[in-house]
């Protein structure tokens, strides 16, 4: 292979390598400016993302180009009070006990009992934070938790006392109906509560997402300054961090910041149609090399050697 035709690949080759270099998009996580606080439906927050100092650390010196950015919030429950509730459900049931019997043929008694359902709630209502960035707005809840414990019984009665000492006496009550205008009743039977405590609540760790659009990519990359806010819509909570991801380029050409549009491709040179001076140029130099090469060697092919 001639050199001419190494020395042109070798810079068709730097070539290319520049414009995939150029096609790369530097990944760069920033953290806002606020963090741990106390948020509520009488409060909100302010913040802000700056991704200039990373840009520059990362070799990106000139106006920054967006292409697609997240912001990633987290949150957690303050542990509110639960607010309880508490009370009889529904009638009363008179379920079967144990039997005994006696010596004698017939002297089996069955015993009953009644049952009165009682229920407990306990109840921590919903936390909801709201992100707003620009137009857009994004909303985020604490994860739901519910538990219940039981059912189990409980005697229904009382500790009296007297001169022999004290000793629990317990509710009784009988079990009646009637028939043909007369009235039958059995027991009485001891009354027992059944019990179930339930545990309903919002809390624990939440986060929320959320992805630029063109707007405020556009935004970002005119002054690497990005700002949100953050509020309470229900309940109240604990903002802990956020992050913004982004992927940047350094903007070589393209719309002014003012333009609607935003510049999407780190390549593209833009409405005006200039081309990139450096990578394109090479991109010449080395066809123009080629093409040089070329004809220097059909020049040389052709020319007749001199003779004495």
């Amino acid at each position: 292979m001639r050199p001419t035709k190494i020395a042109v690949q070798k810079v068709l080759l730097a070539s290319a390598l520049l414009l995939s270099s150029a096609a790369q998009a530097v990944p760069i996580t920033v953290s806002s400016d606020i963090s741990n606080l106390f948020v509520d439906g009488a409060s909100s927050a302010t913040g802000r993302f700056d991704i200039n100092a990373s840009a520059v650390s990362a070799g990106i010196n000139s106006l920054l180009s967006v292409t697609s950015a997240t912001l990633s919030f987290s949150f957690s429950d303050n542990i509110d009070g639960y607010t309880t509730t508490s009370g009889f459900t529904g009638g009363s049931t008179l379920m079967q006990g144990t039997t005994t019997c006696g010596p004698t043929l017939g002297s089996c008694v069955e015993h009953y009992y009644w049952v009165d359902p009682f229920a407990t709630s306990h109840a921590d209502p919903i936390e909801t934070a709201r992100v707003t960035v620009g137009s857009r707005t994004a909303d985020a809840s604490s994860p739901y938790h519910q538990s219940v414990v039981g059912p189990y019984l409980t005697a229904q009665g009382q500790t009296v006392c007297g001169w022999l000492g004290c000793g629990f006496v317990p509710v009784t009550r009988s079990d009646c109906g009637s028939w043909l205008g007369t009235t039958f009743c059995t027991g009485p039977w001891p009354v027992y509560t059944q019990n179930r405590t339930y545990y309903s609540a919002y809390d624990g760790a939440f986060s929320l997402n959320l992805m630029l659009d063109n707007a405020a990519l556009l935004d970002l990359g005119t002054d690497g300054l990005l700002d949100f806010s953050l509020g309470a819509l229900a309940g109240n909570f604990n903002f802990l961090s956020a992050s913004l991801t982004a992927d940047v380029f350094a903007r070589t050409g393209g719309p002014s910041p003012t333009d609607p549009v935003d510049p999407i491709d780190p390549v593209d040179p833009g409405p005006i149609g200039v081309p990139e001076p450096g990578s394109f140029g090479l991109l010449l130099a080395g066809f123009f090399a080629l093409f040089a090469g070329t004809a220097k060697g059909r020049l040389v092919g052709r020319t007749s050697p001199i003779r004495s």
